[in-house]
């Protein structure tokens, strides 16, 4: 049997997360009781994902072949979409650029496997040590762990930092940690346990970045679609959350593209009119603001900071791929065909 999921919202996605399972073509409609993963969909409010480097930002996004495609920026012009490399995945990616421990610049991609009956799946993995140009095969991360959504990955201080909605809608987390390894003078990575991170049940993917060095801060939407975010502290050494974040709370679906820029941390989402909103926290919490010039979208967001600005991807209503450039210039075609 196959598995695979679409809307149920009387034939509008526009503002519901809700969906029915469809096994080898058939739509079973279920009630609004009973397991978390039998009500949600596997990959509903996710989007594509961007991450950068100081000479070069990455997007990733799945095809209509379950395959992940990245497409390189320059600074002036995109390389064009190709894939990481064979498998069948069944969410959108996640994907960090950033330097290990050992001083080795990399690339590391998740995304879930295949999914049972219920729309549970397994997280896959693949990482690229030259700049993107190859990756390594995808294989499941060391110790298994089952999502019902796209995870989302951001690393701090050479801390690879990975989280997931599981089987009971809660949140989790676990992080690829460095050990120094004396007989070979350089540090190995091991994986810890997955870790429970709240007790609320999540509507939408999780997004994940750093924040002023100290913060690691994820962020999604519950089902009245406010945002929540969680955050761990350098500081503290504890999380802390979940909690609304100040000023207006709006309403959100999917996914939220999350970014520093210099001291401002910045968050963009798509409301339930299908446009593009943001809102930033400097000293205090600004309101969600309207990006106007940024026509509807069918996904959630990603976001990056480079070249000293802002970059938005999402996926336009013809499944293509779009990118908006500093700043917040109206959508651009990128091409490719996003599932």
């Amino acid at each position: 049997m196959r598995a695979s999921w679409d809307f149920n919202n009387n034939g509008d996605s526009t503002n519901s997360e809700m969906v029915n399972p469809v096994i080898n073509g058939e739509e079973f409609h279920l009630v609004d009781t009973g397991p978390f993963p039998q009500r949600y969909s596997h990959n509903c409010g996710e989007g594509p994902a961007l991450t950068s480097t100081s000479s070069r930002m990455y997007a990733f996004h799945r095809g209509t072949g379950r395959q992940i495609h990245i497409n390189t920026y320059n600074g002036s012009s995109w390389s064009g979409w190709r894939g990481t490399g064979s498998g069948t995945l069944t969410s959108s990616p996640a994907a960090v650029a950033w330097t290990d421990r050992n001083g080795a610049a990399r690339i590391d991609v998740f995304a879930n496997g295949g999914e049972d009956m219920s729309g549970i799946s397994t997280v896959f993995w693949q990482s690229s040590w030259d700049g993107g140009a190859t990756f390594s095969p995808w294989t499941p991360i060391p110790g298994g762990g089952n999502l019902t959504a796209a995870p989302a990955v951001t690393a701090k201080e050479g801390t690879l930092y990975l989280f997931g909605r599981g089987t009971n809608g809660r949140l989790y987390s676990r992080t690829l940690v460095p050990v120094w390894n004396q007989q070979f003078g350089e540090y190995e990575y091991n994986w810890t346990s997955w870790a429970q991170r709240t007790t609320d049940w999540m509507n939408s993917a999780p997004a994940a970045a750093n924040y002023r060095n100290d913060q690691v801060q994820v962020w999604y939407t519950r089902t009245d679609l406010h945002p929540y975010q969680v955050w761990w502290s350098d500081t503290t050494g504890s999380w802390a959350g979940p909690a609304q974040p100040g000023g207006s709370v709006g309403n959100i679906i999917g996914a939220m593209g999350l970014m520093q820029w210099n001291d401002r941390f910045e968050v963009y989402g798509r409301g339930t009119d299908q446009r593009t909103y943001y809102k930033w926290y400097s000293s205090s919490w600004s309101n969600w603001t309207l990006l106007s010039q940024l026509s509807a979208i069918k996904s959630g967001l990603a976001s990056a900071y480079f070249g000293g600005h802002s970059h938005l991807i999402a996926r336009a209503a013809g499944g293509n791929l779009v990118w908006s450039p500093p700043i917040y210039t109206a959508w651009q075609n990128l091409g490719g065909i996003a599932i």
